[in-house]
């Protein structure tokens, strides 16, 4: 079975499949099939380690949300991207755009 570092990429790239205000637990994000072969105590960290990234992502498409009767942590697609902009330096701005992958426009790029 994959590393829970290679189970948590997977999960993060299949959030990207999720509709807008989707309700899900980490366990949905995989065939039930591949879910029941991961052993246990890596499904609990994975879930660790997804709430973790979660959190670090601070409102980046994702919220943890109430949790079940078995206490399994709940999560809502809150948007369909990320995008961010940031400008380098102020005379000679640079666009940096994330949707859902990095993209840099140059002022070049941006003409007309």
């Amino acid at each position: 079975m994959s590393n829970v570092n290679d189970l948590l990429n997977e999960a993060m790239k299949e959030t990207k499949k999720l509709e807008k205000d989707e309700i899900f637990l980490v366990k949905d994000l995989f065939k039930g099939y591949l879910w029941n072969r991961i052993p246990r105590k890596d499904r609990i960290l994975l879930g660790t380690l997804f709430l973790n990234q979660v959190n670090k992502m601070d409102g980046g498409g994702i919220k943890a949300i109430e949790k079940t009767s078995s206490n399994q942590q709940k999560y809502m697609k809150i948007r369909n991207s990320s995008f961010s902009i940031f400008l380098y330096p102020p005379s000679k701005p640079l666009y940096i755009l994330q949707y859902p992958e990095s993209l840099v426009l140059s002022p070049d790029t941006l003409k007309g």
